[in-house]
C-alpha cells in the first residue's frame, strides 16, 4: 500500500468500545517521531508521517487546561456542572475529558493528578488521584 494510501488503524467505534467495554484506552504512535494521540488521524500531526500504529494509552495523567461548564449540551444536561479538562496522559499523549466532582474552580487546579474512570456514560470521565 502506498504511504498516501494508509488505512486508518481503527474506527471511532473501536476507539469507544475499547474504552467504554474493554476498559482501555485506545489511541495511534507515530512510527517516526514516537508522538502519541488519542484520536484517529491519518498523518502524525507533529511530523506529518503516515506510519502510526495502534497503542493502549495510559490512563492517569496531569491536568494541564480545565473549564468549568454550565451550560453543556444535552448529553451533559443531567451532569452540569463539571470541568472539562485537558489532561497528558503519562505515556505524554494529550486527550480532553470531563471530571464530574468537580463542580467549581475550587474543586480541580492545573497539576490536579487524574485517572480515567470507565464508565457507561459518553465522552473521557476521569476522576482526581486522592
Amino acid at each position: 500500500m502506498a504511504e498516501s494510501e494508509v488505512k486508518p488503524v481503527y474506527s471511532i467505534s473501536d476507539f469507544e468500545h475499547a474504552y467504554q467495554e474493554d476498559g482501555k484506552l485506545v489511541g495511534q504512535e507515530c512510527h517516526a517521531c514516537h508522538h502519541r494521540i488519542a484520536t484517529q488521524v491519518l498523518r502524525c500531526p507533529k511530523c506529518g508521517s503516515p506510519k502510526l500504529s495502534a497503542v493502549d494509552l495510559a490512563t492517569t495523567g496531569t491536568v494541564r487546561s480545565f473549564s468549568i461548564q454550565n451550560v453543556p449540551s444535552d448529553e451533559f444536561l443531567n451532569d452540569a456542572p463539571y470541568a472539562y479538562a485537558l489532561i497528558e496522559l503519562a505515556d505524554k499523549a494529550v486527550v480532553s475529558g470531563w471530571l464530574p466532582e468537580a463542580k467549581s474552580e475550587k474543586d480541580i487546579s492545573i497539576g490536579d493528578k487524574v485517572q480515567w474512570k470507565k464508565s457507561y456514560k459518553v465522552g473521557m470521565i476521569f476522576e482526581k488521584v486522592r
